[in-house]
């Protein structure tokens, strides 16, 4: 229950969207996540600073878990965490609003944090492929860096993984407790309308990241239904001298607070 959009750097061309308040000319890779969740989930902490090896962190907290739904290091690997709805929705559907599984299971939650000691997407993906697909319901782990886009999917019975060029970017991957494919659709084709050419990219995904039919609630990528709705949005940006995470905490009146996290960019091997 999310949606991610990834721009790479010929698509960012080192422009914020008109939203932001610091100049910035260097932007690198740019990606966009709406964290859709049960109402009777607990609030997300917002991103605080972890140490994972040789390697800085941010990410927001889930605190159930412990763990996140996203991340991003001092290297600029960024992961995010989807969960699976497409063996049987229904099913699906009753796990994630009671927050429980037939069959007590790791918390996805606690993925991303393996990981996030790996300096590029290449290597985290090579570990991720080592996942053990009983261990957690059904996700959809993406490895991100400025060259890479991985893809590790599980079922929950076996795994499949992809590892792409990010070049093919804007890219956008969905998720819905009603079903994955049911909300593909419309969303992506949303998504295309969006980014029609001439437009900023990075104005057209924050627009994109906002959107909501008021007819079709359910279906939006701001959604909103009786038991569940769009909670946090979250902005990874990553350039040459720093790595920017911005997190915008929704509450279910609407009102929102807005967290900012920076670290140093490292270029280090170790």
């Amino acid at each position: 229950m999310c949606t991610l959009t990834i721009l790479a750097p010929q698509q960012v061309g080192g422009r914020r969207g008109a939203a932001d308040d610091v100049q910035a000319t260097d932007v690198t890779l740019r990606i966009a996540f709406n964290r859709d969740e049960s109402r009777r989930r607990p609030a997300g902490l917002p991103p605080r600073m972890r140490r994972y090896g040789d390697r800085s962190a941010i990410m927001p907290i889930d605190p159930v878990s412990d763990g996140t739904w996203i991340a991003v290091n001092d290297r600029g690997l960024c992961l995010v965490l989807l969960n699976a709805y497409d063996a049987d929705p229904k099913a699906a559907e009753a796990d994630w609003a009671s927050g429980s599984d037939p069959q007590p299971k790791a918390s996805r939650g606690t993925i991303i944090p393996r990981l996030m000691h790996h300096a590029t997407a290449v290597s985290a993906f090579e570990e991720g492929e080592g996942l053990s697909p009983g261990e957690f319901p059904p996700f959809r782990l993406l490895l991100i860096d400025e060259n890479s886009v991985g893809q590790v999917r599980s079922n929950g019975l076996a795994l499949e993984s992809i590892l792409e060029s990010v070049e093919r970017s804007p890219i956008m991957y969905t998720s819905s407790g009603l079903g994955d494919a049911v909300v593909d659709l419309p969303r992506r084709e949303l998504f295309v309308t969006c980014f029609r050419a001439g437009r900023n990219p990075a104005d057209a995904q924050d627009e994109f990241h906002r959107h909501r039919w008021q007819d079709r609630p359910h279906l939006s990528v701001d959604m909103e239904r009786p038991d569940a709705r769009t909670v946090s949005r979250t902005v990874v940006e990553i350039s040459r001298r720093e790595i920017r995470m911005r997190y915008e905490s929704i509450a279910p009146d609407g009102a929102s607070e807005h967290y900012t996290q920076t670290l140093p960019r490292s270029f280090a091997t170790a």
